[in-house]
Parts: C-alpha cells; structure tokens; sequence
C-alpha cells in the first residue's frame, strides 16, 4: 500500500461517526522551534504521518531552544522540538523532562548548521581574537555557549575571556551588523540568507563531536505517564518521519522553505541534517560530557537515563 492509499484509510476513518456520548481526544499540542534541525514535527504533521499513527496534533513554532522548553516545563505544550542541551540541564534540575525514542535530529560536522560569525570587516581570525569580545547567542548557559567555548579552548583561546548575551535569534544577525556585539552564533537556513555579509569565523559545535544529537522531541514525564498509548504512537510516527525525510531531501527542503519563510532556492543551499529513525544513547553522551565540563549542568549522567522507555 503507497502512501496515498494509506492516508486515504486513515481520512476516510476519521469520518466514521463516533459512538454515542464519545468525545474526541484533545489535540497533542506541539511546539517546534524554527530552524532546520528542529523540523520533525512539521514534516509529520505535513506529510501526515501523525494522522497515520491515529494522534491528532495541534503543531506551533517559537524562534528559541530555551524558549520551548520553558514552555513544556511550564505546561504550555505536551511535546516540544527542542535543543538536547536546555534539556540535559533540566534534568539534572530535577525536572521531569525526557527524549521520545525517535526524530532527534544529528548535527554533523559534513554539513554543520551552527555557525560563529562576525561582521565583513572584522579583526576576528582566530580563537585568542575572542578574548574582550561579545558573543551573542538564542540561549545563554546552553549547548550554543558550550559549543563556543569549547572552540576556543580547543584552538588556543580563553573561553572565560569572552562575553556571552543572550537575545533573539532572529535579533543576532542584525545587531552584528549594527555593531551591538562582536559576534554571533547563527543557524541555517539564516545563515545561508545573510552569509555573503559576515564573515565566517568557525563552525563551534565540531568541538563537541562530528556527530551528535542536537535536537528531540522532549516530553514531561508526567504527561507521558498519562498518555503512554498516545506517546507511543507519537513515537512511531516520529521514527517513519525521520526515515522518509531521510530519503526525501529535496521534498524536505520544500517544506523547511514553507516552515521557516525562507527562499526555497536558499534552503537548497543548506546541508539538511540526518535525522535519527532512534535515539541513541552515544549521540547523547557528548553533550551531556560537555555541558558537564563547562558547569551548565552540576554532574555528568549516562545518556539513557534522558531517554524515553516505551
């Protein structure tokens, strides 16, 4: 059975009319974070793989990590796309925060997304060239930060001489160009749109690994323990999208280009990231390791702990 006949089933059971007295489940509400690794979730909303597992969603988008899994904790949302790192770090807070099993999305040093930049004309060449510099980032005391820091460590500068601000992502491209920071950490598909005015410095997240899991759908326990049928087959749903995305990258360039407003000749450009049919515990580790070392999070844990069993 081809997709089309498969999504045909499933509308045509969604019309069957329901049993007297039932009520229909609510939506489970999604929050995605805009940017190109953190897309799963439309993509299974678009192509309707959440519809074949039978879960209704009500999918939003929010420009920050840190902003979405404020969100989730706060019980705004039942499942957010979110940066692994303001995760670990919730964790470790003792918040009942956990990965889904699958669709995490995997930062690969063949074709990085993270990207430190500065202005055309900047003295910046090399890592020491950082020290008295401002470096504006989505989120402060997260992946992003270490990620930096960890750069310059590795090629010969002092993280701890630099000055780390948060702000918008949308806002880190324009005040580089405005002269409000020294330099800023910009994803993709952005940074494609506006690299011909930067200048490239480094691509960071390299010192944490050549791959690693960036992103996930993070649920609260609480609710999952609520919900364990539900989540399964969200789980599911996120384990066929990743495999289709996976083998459908010119169609998923299309729905990024929908997703985030950008030129579809630009995400073109970009290097979409593999993302991951199941969440493995040694794509995780490296984070965690370093979050650890740089004292975002107080203790370094095993990586299958953040991990969903269902």
């Amino acid at each position: 059975m081809n997709r089309t006949q498969m999504l045909a089933l499933v509308s045509t059971a969604a019309l069957a009319p329901r049993a007297a007295g039932a009520q229909a489940a609510p939506p489970v509400r999604v929050l995605g974070v805009t940017g190109n690794d953190f897309a799963i979730a439309f993509f299974a909303s678009e192509m309707g793989f959440f519809k074949e597992q039978g879960v209704e969603v009500a999918f939003s988008q929010i420009p920050g990590g840190g902003a979405a899994t404020a969100a989730l904790i706060g019980g705004s949302y039942d499942v957010a796309i979110t940066n692994v790192g303001s995760v670990s770090s919730a964790f470790t807070r003792g918040l009942p925060l956990v990965l889904l099993g699958a669709g995490g999305a995997l930062y690969a040093s063949t074709g990085p997304s993270q990207f430190l930049v500065g202005p055309v004309n900047t003295a910046i060449r090399t890592a020491k060239d950082l020290a008295g510099k401002t470096i504006g980032l989505s989120t402060v005391r997260d992946l992003a930060q270490v990620a930096v820091m960890s750069w310059i460590d590795q090629n010969g500068g002092d993280s701890h001489a630099s000055t780390f601000v948060e702000m918008p992502s949308l806002d880190i491209t324009p005040a580089i160009e405005r002269g409000r920071i020294d330099a800023g950490l910009v994803i993709n598909p952005r940074y494609i749109q506006a690299k011909d005015n930067f200048h490239l410095i480094a691509t960071p997240y390299d010192a944490i690994a050549k791959q690693f899991l960036i992103s996930s759908p993070v649920v609260n326990r609480h609710w999952l323990d609520a919900n364990a049928a539900v989540v399964k087959r969200l789980t599911a749903a996120f384990r066929e999208t990743a495999r289709w995305a996976n083998q459908n990258t010119e169609q998923c360039s299309g729905l990024v280009a929908k997703y985030t407003k950008i030129p579809l000749e630009l995400v073109l450009k970009t290097a979409r990231p593999p993302l991951a049919p199941d969440n493995e515990p040694r794509m995780l580790q490296p984070v965690i390791d370093a979050l650890a070392k740089y004292g975002v999070i107080a203790r370094r844990f095993p990586a299958a702990d953040l991990i969903a069993k269902v």
